[in-house]
Parts: structure tokens; sequence; C-alpha cells
């Protein structure tokens, strides 16, 4: 299981499905993140949903009454490669949160990944590509 965010429009739809809070959904077919529309006409896809909150913005932006929940994932999941988007066989709607809250989770995330750095390794220097320091550095 897999927690992750999702956002959905005021009244709780998203894709055509309508959701509420505790509810525990199933996808009947294949699990494809993003699928084309051929993919869909065989009922190919999947709830989806972002593991990490600031890409949830991507898809929902903060305007006409958008609203974010955390929510649970389940089954097969299939990751998408542009970003922390995933599909999903199963989703739970666990709470709804806040704007605020959304982005305070999407920051939290950002922190825990550059907290795993090994900063031991990093050097400076004339063109070093590890940091952003030093003549040219990337």
């Amino acid at each position: 299981m897999k927690k992750a965010f999702k956002g959905m429009t005021k009244d709780m739809t998203c894709q055509g499905y309508q959701y509420e809070i505790g509810g525990t959904y199933t996808h009947p077919g294949k699990v494809v993140c993003c699928p084309n529309c051929e993919q869909v006409k065989k009922g190919e896809g999947g709830f989806h949903a972002c593991e990490n909150a600031i890409d949830v913005l991507h898809y929902y932006p903060p305007c006409n009454g958008t609203r974010y929940f955390d929510v649970e994932c389940d089954g097969d999941i299939a990751q998408s490669n542009d970003d922390s988007k995933l599909a999903c066989k199963q989703i739970t709607v666990s709470a709804e949160i806040t704007l605020m809250q959304l982005v305070e989770r999407g920051v939290q995330t950002i922190l825990e990944r550059v907290k795993k750095i090994d900063t031991s390794k990093i050097k400076n220097g004339y063109r070093v590509t590890s940091v952003a320091s030093g003549d040219q550095g990337t």
C-alpha cells in the first residue's frame, strides 16, 4: 500500500468517478498510468494520485473549488515517467486536506529526500557537476 495525494472537483468527482471520504474503489481493468485513448477503450487505466503532494497541483490547480485528499493506493500500481503520479487498482479516500496542508506535505517530502543525500561525497571546485558551486558547476 502506498500513501498518496489526490485532487478532485468541488463535488468530489474525478474522471467520471464519484468519491466519498472513507470510500474504497476498485478499477476493473488493467492498471496503466496515463492511458492513451485506445487503452481507455479497452478498460485500461486505474485510479490516479501522486506520491509527492506538490505534483497534484499540476493536475488540479487551486481554483474553481478544487479539493485535495489523502489517499491509500493498493493492488497493482503503475508509475508515471514524468513525476510522482501513479495509477492503482484500488484506492481509498482517507481524509480531506487543505491546500496549505498539501503544500506542507509536498515540502516535507522534498526535505526528506534532501536529508538522504550523503554530503561527504560532494566536492567543490572547477567544473564540478555534483553541486551548484564553482566555476561552471552544475
